[in-house]
């Protein structure tokens, strides 16, 4: 920081205000808050906070200003409206949030309408949600169109269209824009709707029943059917989950993990009593203290989402709680309460939530990017050409092992190879591998064969280790080995054990097809050996049957059906007539010896 930044420092007034950093373009870097401007400022010249983006920051800092404030309240509001308007790089920002969808039913209108969006609004409408994942909003949209018949559209409704659109014909509206049903009648449509999403389905079912047999009284049939028939269709949705209004009691619970500039935070949401969702966030390189994290986090997040609970539970207190709520509801005009409970079943509840964060937060520090996971294999780029192996046995018994191979992240079946395992005793399925990939490979160098990109192993530490140890003892190197545990999908390669990949990550999409294919060919060649097997134990025990007859037996006939579509006297040639006898009643009554 320059000297004359400094002195300027040294001379700040020890009153409350906000305080802003500027780089050397002019660019606002950073906004904050404080109680004494004097006394935080002071504390960015003083060594003892010099972690890394602190040190960044402070490099960047080229200028400042400062807005001295009346109370600590003022500067906390001024502090956050400034972010908000010029997002500065070094304040908190949400990046890995999403807004998810909200189902409006815009009840300001004459004839409400029901409506996919990311925010709510103060427009007299009401909102059901957050949906997660986003198919779950679809869905729910699909049932209000054809169970309730609640139009989609942005129709200026006025009942003088002279032709409705196709949803009507479908049976998916009931056309208020041409008038043919009353606002009396759509209403009831919607609030019924509405009863549905808020997940009183009992009670709405036992209302239309009420409704159905009124409209049986006045003989009006069809009426009554159609009632009918959506009391059916209410009682066939029990998977659908149970939404709650935005309007209605609600409560998140916020879980806070932190470990040097780190943090996680998980936000659980319950709704009428019950986790609804649960979401996580994940932050580095932060320089704030708790305190300030948070609450640029509850203030970010809920004046982006706009689905704000009558409750936040918080996982420690923070002096500015009470500022942090006004300016929600003077931002957005819902009221809430920011609690951090001291006893009872509310603590309870935010240890499970703070338990879950440091877990999300350990099992965050698995994941890795492709590009990482990319380099460490030695590979600029998802590769072209894989081998995958994988071995398959019946409790040690009948081992074989299987290699596929993709090109271009397509299966290339005469790139397929299938092993019997010969030099294995016991279960040992490391030493399976080994031998497997060893065999593959010796032959490769010896028929001059083009080697793999990459080599998938279907397995854990254990697999890898002994195809390393396979190729290593063949003298081969450059070759990327990588294997993939079917549990967690953990990816174990040399130097990182049990790392993850996103799950939508391409390559790892491609990792599991080959994996998934390697053991469906590794199994498909176990069954086989294994019926043949079965096969050859059918005439034993059988008197009157030696070495010679057997092998003229099983060189004409290699499997049941081949000896059921053989004529008797056929058989009886090979083995004799009473053999043969005993050998169909086995074959029906399927007795012979198997394992």
């Amino acid at each position: 920081m320059k000297e004359s930044l400094k002195i300027r420092i040294k001379n700040l007034p020890d009153t409350p205000g906000v305080y802003i950093f500027k780089n050397s373009e002019g660019e606002i870097i950073y906004v904050g808050k404080a109680r004494s401007l004097k006394d935080r400022l002071s504390s960015y010249i003083s060594p003892a906070i010099m972690d890394e983006k602190t040190s960044h920051l402070i490099e960047e800092i080229d200028d400042f200003e400062i807005i001295v404030t009346k109370t600590e309240k003022d500067a906390f509001f001024l502090e956050n409206n400034l972010i908000r308007e010029h997002q500065p790089k070094f304040n908190v920002k949400l990046k890995d949030d999403k807004a998810y969808p909200i189902i409006k039913i815009s009840l300001q209108d004459d004839f409400p309408g029901a409506y996919y969006v990311r925010r709510v609004e103060n427009d007299g409408a009401r909102y059901f949600g957050p949906f997660a994942p986003a198919s779950s909003a679809r869905n729910t949209m699909r049932i209000l169109s054809r169970c309730f018949k609640i139009r989609q559209c942005s129709e200026n409704i006025d009942g003088k269209k002279t032709r409705p659109c196709l949803d009507f014909y479908i049976n998916q509206c009931t056309a208020p824009c041409t008038g043919n049903v009353s606002k009396e009648e759509y209403r009831k449509q919607v609030a019924d709707a509405i009863m549905f999403l808020e997940g009183r389905t009992e009670e709405l079912a036992k209302k239309l029943e009420k409704r159905m047999m009124e409209m049986a009284k006045k003989e009006n049939f069809e009426r009554a059917a159609e009632i009918r028939d959506l009391i059916k269709a209410i009682q066939s949705l029990k998977e659908t989950p149970v939404f709650t209004s935005v309007g209605l009691e609600e409560l998140d619970i916020i879980g806070f993990s932190r470990e040097g500039e780190e943090i996680t935070i998980s936000l659980f949401l319950m709704r009428k009593g019950k986790i609804a969702e649960k979401r996580d966030f994940f932050f580095t390189g932060i320089f704030e203290s708790d305190d300030d994290f948070l609450s640029s986090f509850v203030i970010q997040y809920y004046l982006e989402s706009r689905v704000i609970p009558a409750k936040i539970i918080i996982p420690f207190p923070i002096p500015s709680s009470s500022f942090i709520d006004s300016y929600i509801q003077n931002e957005t005009g819902i009221k809430t309460k920011i609690i951090y409970p001291e006893e009872g079943r509310l603590l309870n509840l935010l240890r499970v939530a703070n338990q879950n964060t440091k877990l999300s937060m350990e099992t965050r520090r698995n994941l890795i990017t492709e590009k990482e996971i990319l380099e460490s294999l030695g590979l600029k780029d998802i590769p072209n050409h894989i081998e995958g192996f994988d071995v398959s046995h019946l409790f040690g018994t009948e081992k074989v092992g299987s290699m596929v191979t993709f090109i271009n992240g397509k299966p290339f079946k005469n790139g397929y190879r299938r092993f019997i395992i010969r030099e294995v005793g016991g279960i040992d399925d490391p030493a399976c591998i080994k031998e497997i990939v060893k065999r593959r490979f010796r032959r490769a160098i010896e028929e001059k064969e083009k080697l793999p990109e990459l080599v998938l192993i279907d397995g854990g530490k254990g697999q890898l280790n002994s195809a390393l140890k396979a190729i290593d003892e063949l003298g081969i190197y450059g070759v990327p080995i990588i294997a993939i545990a079917k549990e967690e999908e953990l990816l174990y390669l040399k130097g990182k054990d049990g790392v993850r990949l996103e799950r939508t990550s391409p390559f790892l999409k491609l990792l599991q097809r080959v994996r998934d294919g390697a053991h469906r060919f590794a199994i498909s060649f176990h069954r086989k050996r294994k019926e043949k097997r079965d096969f050859e134990t059918i005439l034993d025990g059988i008197k009157g049957i030696g070495e010679k007859k057997r092998g003229k037996f099983f060189s004409k006939f290699q499997s049941i059906d081949d000896i059921l579509k053989a004529p008797g006297e056929e058989i009886e040639k090979i083995i004799g007539k009473e053999p043969t006898k005993i050998l169909i009643e086995r074959i029906k009554n399927d007795s012979w010896n198997r394992d």
